[in-house]
C-alpha cells in the first residue's frame, strides 16, 4: 500500500482477509446496498501497516442454492473487501470494482481494471451520483 501511496494516485485494492479485517466483520453497520448484498465502511488498519486506510467491506447471506462460494466466508455470509483512497460512497467503490461496463454511453461511466502482481487496479471516471 506504500508503494501506491507514493506516487500520486487513487486505487481500490482488493483486501486480504487478515485475522484483524475478520475480527472486524462482525461488529460493522451494514446499508443495504441491493437485494443481496450489504456494505459497511470503517478505517482499518492492520499491524505492519503504518497508518490506518478506508476500508469497504460487502457482504450477502448464503443461501442453500448458491455454489460453492469462492469468497471469504465467516457465518453464514460471504465477504467481499477493498482499500481504497477513491473519493466515492461505498456504492460507487463496489460500483467501480465489480462486474461494471467498459464503456456505458447512458451513463458516461468508464472502468479500466489493471492487474499488478497480486493488487487489482481500478481507474474510473464513475457517474456523478456515486461521488461523495
Amino acid at each position: 500500500m506504500d508503494m501506491l501511496e507514493a506516487h500520486p494516485a487513487q486505487y481500490a485494492v482488493v483486501a486480504r482477509m487478515t485475522p484483524s479485517l475478520k475480527c472486524a466483520l462482525g461488529a460493522l453497520r451494514y446499508a443495504r446496498l441491493n437485494p443481496r448484498w450489504e456494505i459497511a465502511e470503517f478505517d482499518h488498519r492492520p499491524s505492519d501497516w503504518s497508518q490506518a486506510r478506508r476500508c469497504i467491506v460487502a457482504r450477502k447471506l448464503i443461501e442453500e442454492t448458491d455454489p460453492e462460494p469462492t469468497l471469504f466466508t465467516l457465518e453464514r455470509y460471504a465477504y467481499r473487501a477493498w482499500h481504497t483512497n477513491l473519493p466515492l460512497t461505498p456504492a460507487g467503490v463496489w460500483q467501480s470494482t465489480t462486474a461494471a461496463p467498459k464503456w456505458n454511453h447512458a451513463s458516461g461511466s468508464y472502468v479500466r481494471t489493471l492487474r499488478c502482481g497480486r493488487f487489482r487496479l481500478v481507474l474510473s471516471r464513475p457517474t456523478p451520483s456515486i461521488w461523495k
